[in-house]
């Protein structure tokens, strides 16, 4: 496991660059980061935060409310950016170039400048454009809210109460939990290898309901649901088809031991919380209660 120190990065710079208005009519604006190095999602996360607090709240709430979120040490829900756009321009060689540079060639980008802004004009910007089109023209079902700005914010949009809030660690699936998300009880040789039962699916309910909550007690399935559930999972893989229709028969099959009601219904692909929800996860859901995780 990483260190805490070793989870620390150092932004230096932080800009906009200029808009620009691609073929399509549509403008967009580069977000420039530099720092020492970068964490995986780190630079998704930063912006996606930036981009939820400039949608949904005011200028006189958006700073105060930034530090105490950043400051904060519980883990929360970070809105994670689409990775369409996201591109390494360029690696920074200031700390070698300081200490060798007067034994070695130094190491700088700065005399090809010219020539790598005419490749991103001329490759990469219409690489973008074109799969954000190519995304937006697929139907609902079909589209990935990670490969489109505009399905993103979409989704951002319905799901904007889910943000923000801290995790509640006590319901925190353990190693074993993840271990039969991604082999989906498939046997995939994990410890969790072989058909999946109602006693996996008890360890990780309580985020399934948990993350129906966060969106206002009724969601769309997928994507909505799946993104946050994984999202309060701190999981960096998202279930695939096959995964996602196991995990809703999975829901629409359980009930904790001794009670008959669902805590999770469907209404066609939407996922309704019951209304007695947080009364049955009091008195099923206790930890003492629950499958041992050790």
């Amino acid at each position: 496991d990483e260190g805490p120190t070793e989870t620390i990065r150092y932004v230096t710079r932080f800009s906009c660059g200029e808009p620009r208005v691609n073929s399509y009519g549509v403008e967009y604006v580069a977000l420039i980061v530099e720092g020492d190095s970068f964490i995986y999602h780190q630079i998704r996360k930063m912006v996606g935060l930036a981009i939820y607090v400039l949608k949904y709240w005011d200028d006189e709430r958006r700073v105060l409310e930034m530090k105490r979120v950043i400051n904060d040490p519980r883990r929360r829900f970070v809105p994670l950016a689409p990775s369409l756009g996201l591109m390494l321009e360029r690696v920074m060689f200031q700390k070698e170039n300081r200490t060798h540079g007067g034994f070695h060639t130094l190491l700088d980008f700065n005399f090809v400048e010219k020539q790598m802004r005419e490749f991103k004009v001329a490759r990469v910007y219409p690489e973008i454009d074109s799969k954000e089109q190519a995304e937006q023209r697929k139907g609902e079902s079909t589209q990935h809210i990670h490969s489109s700005m505009l399905v993103w914010l979409k989704f951002l949009d319905r799901t904007k109460q889910a943000w923000t809030k801290y995790f509640e660690d006590m319901w925190m699936p353990g190693p074993t939990d993840l271990d039969w998300l991604f082999n989906q009880g498939s046997g995939g040789g994990g410890p969790r290898a072989g058909p999946r039962d109602s006693e996996d699916t008890a360890r990780v309910m309580p985020s399934l309901v948990e993350a129906v909550a966060a969106c206002g007690g009724r969601c769309n399935f997928y994507p909505d649901m799946h993104e946050v559930f994984i999202e309060r999972l701190r999981s960096r893989r998202p279930l695939n088809k096959n995964g996602r229709e196991k995990l809703k028969q999975d829901i629409k099959g359980f009930r904790y031991a001794g009670c008959s009601t669902q805590m999770l219904t469907f209404e066609g692909d939407t996922v309704v919380m019951a209304s007695n929800c947080k009364k049955i996860m009091d008195e099923y859901g206790k930890l003492e209660e629950r499958v041992d995780r050790s």
